[in-house]
């Protein structure tokens, strides 16, 4: 990078002023929402919250059932985390 952080981690923290487990889930998370176009569109239009999205697209990314994700949003974040 051409400030000198190493990583894209390292950026988020300084640049946005975030702490380093902060930035390092922000940047795991965007970098899955690549794969994951659906559930990136429901963040932006603000439809789903960023932890719901992070827990999600983890869980997706590991193996889960997409359709099975979207039928969780009756659950709490926490309950997620556990899935």
């Amino acid at each position: 990078m051409l400030d000198g952080s190493r990583t894209l981690t390292g950026w988020a923290a300084a640049r946005l002023d975030l702490a380093p487990e902060t930035a390092a889930k922000l940047t795991q998370t965007a970098r899955r929402l690549v794969d994951q176009p659906g559930l990136a569109a429901q963040l932006a239009e603000g439809r789903v919250s960023f932890d719901r999205v992070a827990e999600e697209s983890r869980l997706v990314a590991a193996g889960a059932d997409p359709h099975l994700m979207a039928e969780s949003r009756g659950w709490d974040v926490a309950g997620i985390r556990r899935g």
